[in-house]
């Protein structure tokens, strides 16, 4: 009877050990799972800002733009300090040709009637309007070349060199 109960007894014990092993792995093997669904949670969340940047930033761009041409209907003197700029990168005793929109000439025309402000650097210059051109800007014709200042041609270069230096987007296997 009594090495019944010993023997009864270690097979308890041993049982019990048993089931704490069994337990002990299976809350590891839970807790393994877990990590490993954390750690996946991450990467996803990782890969989505990645691959969102780039639509991120080309929104933001868009905004910009939209309130960079707002900003210019708005305020339409905003294009003598381009068309200002442009004239100083040809030379003054070259043959210099502005195309603005007729808007702008307009605008400009009448500046100078009214304001009163200093528009030595237009003396030797011969402004024409084209329709070619946006409100905003200009195209500068030398005898040495042609600068588009254009605020469509400045935006467009900026989004290429943005897109560029933009994220590449990896394609997810679905």
């Amino acid at each position: 009877n009594k090495a019944y109960d010993e023997a009864y007894q270690i097979g308890l014990q041993d049982g019990f050990k048993s089931a704490v092993d069994q337990r002990l792995k299976d809350i590891n093997q839970a807790i393994d799972d877990f990590q490993v669904l954390v750690n996946s949670i991450h990467t996803i969340k990782t890969d989505l800002i990645y691959q969102n940047e780039a639509h991120i930033v080309s929104t933001i761009f868009r905004i910009a733009e939209k309130i960079a041409y707002g900003h210019i209907a708005e305020n339409p003197d905003f294009v003598l300090p381009v068309i200002r700029q442009s004239i100083e990168l040809a030379q003054a005793d070259d043959e210099v040709t502005v195309l603005v929109s007729p808007e702008q000439i307009d605008f400009i025309e009448n500046l100078k009637k009214l304001s009163g402000r200093d528009f030595d650097f237009l003396k030797n210059i011969r402004l024409e309007p084209s329709d070619k051109v946006m409100s905003g800007g200009c195209i500068v014709e030398t005898n040495y070349g042609v600068i588009d200042a254009q605020v469509q041609t400045r935006v467009e270069k900026i989004w290429t060199e943005l897109s560029q230096a933009l994220p590449k987007i990896k394609k997810i296997a679905g």
